[in-house]
């Protein structure tokens, strides 16, 4: 019976986290927008939470892989890592782009789906 409970409260707070870091991502605005192109870029509050949370998570699946509960530690450190490990750039300002990269190829044609001809980006 515990661990039908267990499993519930870990399923419903995955849930609610995930709910509430895509409600927090979901409220970001664009940097630059134009008619078809933008830089999506989460406020570096919510970064930072996920950075921290991730971290948790990771020293967290470590303390059970320790313990002795190596199956789920190694999830949960994975888990941590990842969720960390991907939103540490949004604390930088790697997503403003390099200026050195942005005239290194100032025409690209894109085939576009359908029958529409390809566009000329500049």
């Amino acid at each position: 019976m515990l661990e039908i409970v267990r499993f519930g409260f870990i399923a419903g707070m995955t849930a609610i986290i995930t709910g509430g870091l895509a409600w927090l991502i979901s409220r970001a605005r664009p940097a630059a927008a134009s008619a078809d192109s933008g830089t999506i870029a989460p406020e570096k509050w919510s970064a930072l939470f996920t950075v921290v949370f991730g971290a948790i998570m990771f020293l967290g699946g470590g303390v059970a892989i320790l313990a002795g509960e190596w199956p789920m530690g190694l999830v949960v450190s994975i888990m941590g890592a990842a969720a960390g490990g991907f939103m540490t750039p949004s604390l930088t300002n790697t997503l403003t782009g390099d200026p050195l990269l942005e005239d290194a190829a100032p025409e690209i044609d894109v085939p576009l789906a359908g029958r529409h001809r390809p566009r000329r980006l500049e």
